[in-house]
């Protein structure tokens, strides 16, 4: 998604701490995420804001969940979470992405 000038994520539902409050979350939500990359001991705390919302009982192979914006603050996340994907784009076969 070309808008997410500051880099995202996508959520799936069972990563969402209480599931049963998914469907009170509303698109431009800010939302406190604790997140922690690959191969990385380091725990980061960032602001993000919902901007996709996959309702449960989709049709087709989507996980039902929440696209998340990074905050300008937090924009190097993206940088440094492409870095980390590169090494294992090879080994995906299929990826739910923003």
């Amino acid at each position: 998604m070309p808008f997410l000038k500051n880099g995202g994520l996508f959520l799936p539902a069972t990563a969402i701490a209480s599931p049963k409050k998914q469907s009170s979350i509303k698109l431009q939500d800010s939302l406190c995420l604790l997140l922690q990359l690959l191969d990385d001991s380091r725990q980061y705390l960032c602001i993000t804001k919902i901007v996709w919302i996959t309702p449960a009982k989709i049709t087709g192979d989507r996980k039902e969940g929440i696209g998340l914006h990074f905050d300008k603050s937090d924009s190097w996340l993206k940088t440094r979470i492409e870095t980390k994907l590169s090494t294992y784009k090879a080994q995906v076969k299929q990826a739910q992405t923003l």
